[in-house]
């Protein structure tokens, strides 16, 4: 049972990209390098 919980919860991660960088960050901000990025502050 808890071989299957530990598989559950590496899945959702692997699957979701969008958990390696937050959608609060738009791609505008990636193209503009003179402005840093919401996520330091």
């Amino acid at each position: 049972e808890e071989s299957s919980s530990e598989a559950e919860s590496s899945e959702p991660a692997q699957s979701d990209p969008e958990d390696v960088y937050p959608p609060d960050v738009p791609p505008d901000l990636d193209d503009d390098p003179d402005e840093p990025p919401p996520v330091s502050f």
